[in-house]
């Protein structure tokens, strides 16, 4: 009797005993993010404001991951490049395009920190800051889509400020009618992805992560699963999340008077055109404030809100050049 009873909890032992001794980052995780924070005291006893402090990495940027229980870097093995650099200050909206496999996704977890660079000088990110990483397959919890939403917001916070916060970020995603009403219904599901579209499951993860208010917030391709002006609204919300230093203040601090750090959103994004074609949509270039095309895991700026500014100038004189003549 003692051997059966052993035979049937055998297997989940060893499952344990595996899990318990494959590889981890925690330590490695621990020294970079020490190493990373030492850098901060550093660059403000020098006389730098945490929220100017930047964004910094040297591409192509190895980076060590865990793949199938065992530990493994990034295939971007080159010397990284000083031509090549991805950085850019707190409080933008930044775009990374490319081809397949160019790096955007691992760009964007390194970003979030859920992975490292192999060597700890090729990557600076704030560590005071608190961000979230949006995926691009979207992942939802059972219960109600309520519950979905204000996941993962403070428990010393009014739940109903949530609620109401949530509620009015779904509206300005342009999320459907059907699915709002799903949303204040309050009805509960095991299995939420049987049930919503793609797009609908994926704009309710995003608004999930706007929900949380974090310093920054990483998207992974938000605009491709969407029609064309949902996308567009996308685009305004993550812009309007940069601007007002986070959505629907009013609801979600109704009595805070305190001023609010700088809000940054990175989005990765295919490149526009057909048959190949590597040109930025010009909805990207009306809202975002650097984009940087990405390759073989290296990173160049080519695009910034400089440059926009100077178009809608030229595009205003072209315009008046026009009427003059008219």
């Amino acid at each position: 009797g003692l051997w059966l009873r052993m035979e049937q909890v055998l297997p989940a032992l060893q499952t344990i005993t595996r899990l318990l001794n494959t590889p981890s980052e925690l330590l490695d995780k621990e020294k970079q993010m020490k190493r990373r924070t030492e850098e901060s005291l550093y660059r403000c006893k020098l006389g730098a404001d945490l929220d100017d402090l930047p964004f910094v990495v040297e591409t192509p940027c190895p980076m060590r991951t865990i793949i199938n229980r065992s530990e493994r870097a990034t295939q971007w093995s080159m010397v990284p490049q000083q031509d090549r650099q991805l950085t850019f200050k707190q409080g933008n909206l930044v775009v990374l395009t490319g081809s397949q496999a160019s790096g955007k996704a691992k760009m964007l977890e390194l970003l979030s920190a859920m992975v490292f660079p192999l060597d700890p000088q090729h990557a600076y990110v704030p560590p005071h800051l608190r961000i979230v990483h949006v995926s691009f397959t979207p992942m939802l919890l059972s219960g109600t889509l309520m519950d979905n939403l204000v996941f993962g917001v403070p428990m010393f916070g009014d739940m109903a400020h949530a609620e109401n916060a949530a509620v009015r970020i779904c509206e300005r995603l342009c999320m459907s009618k059907h699915t709002l009403d799903m949303v204040e219904s309050k009805q509960s599901y095991e299995n939420w992805n049987l049930i919503l579209s793609y797009s609908q499951a994926f704009l309710l993860n995003l608004a999930r992560a706007l929900v949380t208010d974090p310093e920054v917030i990483c998207v992974d391709l938000p605009l491709h699963p969407l029609e064309p002006s949902v996308a567009e609204q996308v685009l305004l919300t993550l812009r309007a999340f940069v601007d007002e230093r986070g959505l629907e203040r009013d609801v979600l601090s109704p009595h805070s008077n305190r001023p609010r750090r700088p809000r940054t959103c990175i989005l990765s994004s295919w490149p526009g055109g057909s048959n190949g074609g590597s040109f930025i949509p010009r909805s990207i270039l009306d809202h975002a404030d650097a984009v940087f095309y990405m390759e073989e895991g290296a990173a160049r700026m080519v695009y910034s809100g400089e440059q926009r500014t100077f178009l809608q100038h030229s595009s205003e004189s072209c315009d008046r050049h026009e009427n003059h003549h008219h």
